[in-house]
């Protein structure tokens, strides 16, 4: 398995949200990004994204990882042997208040 860091062009649009959710005062933060593939054919391949990066800068924003689920996604059909893995994370404000 190879691992690199999460693709900017994919990390910069969520951690924009973050910023802007945050101000808005959302309690919450839920984001999903698709962070590897795996094929479940013979030879077993797979690709991974670390995520540890991104959730460093939200968490600087003012919010706190409370749950990462990583999901697999069938690609081309249910009955695929290629998978996308999204990790799918919930974020609360580190601050009990919110702006009104």
């Amino acid at each position: 398995m190879t691992q690199q860091i999460l693709d900017t062009k994919v990390a910069t649009p969520v951690y924009e949200l973050a910023v802007q959710s945050h101000r808005e005062g959302w309690s919450v933060f839920t984001c999903s990004v698709q962070v590897g593939l795996c094929s479940t054919a013979v030879l077993v391949r797979s690709t991974s994204s670390d995520l540890g990066p991104l959730i460093h800068a939200i968490e600087a924003i003012g919010w706190r990882l409370d749950r990462l689920d990583h999901v697999p996604i069938p690609q081309n059909g249910a009955d695929s042997r290629t998978f996308a893995i999204r990790a799918q994370m919930l974020f609360r404000r580190t601050d009990e208040s919110t702006t009104d």
